[in-house]
């Protein structure tokens, strides 16, 4: 009887450690978020925070698009026709400039052959503390070369059943892979009900210059360039960087008027340029001023997303060298752009506001 049940548990251990072995080999061999290796299989792309980190690792390309979720309906493809790349995209919805310039930051050590990059800087992220992050949890076990800590991968029941078995179903019917076009892309209902669905009705007591821009903020915002894009930027002075501000919506205009932040935004903004444009591999294009856009509410899901058209309307005009801000024009910018939007007659918008 005891000789029975020796025999049983070593089969019994025998039996955990081979299924054990077999999901480490499979994990490793299909490597469903290319942390070991270039993909194998068919494979799909979803999770960003948990995939980009393997595609900036294995991938081949010379050039990235990266931002938060304003990056994601950007075209891979259309980007390297317009410039002659091979890219990929890295979005990380959410985030801030500390997560997307540490994810670049990573990419570039990993690959010294990329040449240039897009990186879209949200306007209200500026002036955040330089360590912000939306998220907590991300799965930092696979930002690094600690093989110990992969075991939070190798045996996450996620990585295998909604990674690995969806890799191998889509291997075995021959599914095409997920493009880098249709990476993280969205199409959502638009239009001026939907942009103005999170604002207030506008009153006449609203102020457009109540907050002002000084000593304290300057310092913040300095602390937040210079620990998270300066940094890059200075560590790799042959690659281009192409920074960015996306077109925000009227709507998102007035939620800056009701909290009386339009010349503030603005005035952050100019500080930012006076300190980014210092660094001859850095082009800045800012598309505030695109007022037919940023006015019309049917491109706009919200109050900043706005649809993938847009995303190919910039990519053209960063390509003809428009909306390009310089030493030179940033207080032009800067003064056309105060002039617009603390002069607009915002409770025209009452009419798409609930009450």
């Amino acid at each position: 009887m005891e000789q029975d049940y020796k025999k049983w548990l070593r089969r019994t251990i025998v039996g955990i450690l081979g299924i054990m072995i077999f999901v480490v080999l499979l994990q490793i061999i299909v490597d469903p978020y290319f942390h070991y290796h270039k993909p194998i299989t068919k494979y799909r792309l979803n999770d960003e925070r948990y995939i980009n980190d393997g595609i900036s690792r294995h991938f081949d390309y010379d050039a990235i698009i990266i931002g938060n979720s304003l990056c994601q309906n950007f075209s891979t493809s259309q980007y390297d026709e317009l410039f002659g790349t091979s890219s990929v995209k890295l979005p990380y919805s959410g985030a801030g400039y500390k997560e997307i310039w540490e994810s670049l930051g990573r990419a570039l050590e990993y690959n010294d052959g990329v040449k240039e990059v897009l990186v879209c800087m949200d306007l209200q992220d500026l002036d955040r503390e330089a360590d912000w992050e939306r998220y907590e949890g991300n799965p930092t076990y696979l930002y690094d070369d600690n093989v110990f800590n992969d075991i939070k991968y190798i045996f996450n029941k996620d990585a295998i059943y909604r990674g690995t078995l969806y890799n191998l179903i889509w291997t075995v019917i021959g599914h095409e892979n997920t493009s880098m076009d249709e990476y993280s892309t969205w199409e959502r209902e638009t239009g001026p009900e939907v942009a103005c669905s999170y604002l207030k009705p506008v009153t006449d007591d609203m102020v457009a210059d109540s907050q002002v821009f000084d000593e304290e903020d300057k310092d913040r915002e300095t602390k937040n360039l210079t620990q998270n894009v300066i940094k890059v930027i200075e560590a790799n002075p042959n690659v281009i960087f192409r920074l960015v501000i996306p077109p925000s919506s009227i709507a998102r205009w007035c939620e800056y008027y009701e909290r009386g932040e339009v010349q503030y935004r603005i005035d952050s903004l100019e500080y930012a340029l006076s300190v980014l444009l210092h660094y001859n591999n850095v082009e800045v294009y800012a598309f505030d001023d695109a007022f037919d856009i940023t006015t019309d509410l049917n491109k706009y899901s919200d109050t900043i997303h706005y649809d993938s058209e847009t995303n190919e309307w910039m990519l053209i005009q960063i390509n003809e060298g428009k909306h390009r801000i310089t030493n030179r024009s940033r207080s032009v910018y800067s003064e056309r752009t105060m002039k617009y939007y603390s002069g607009y007659i915002y409770d025209r918008l009452n009419a798409f506001i609930s009450e």
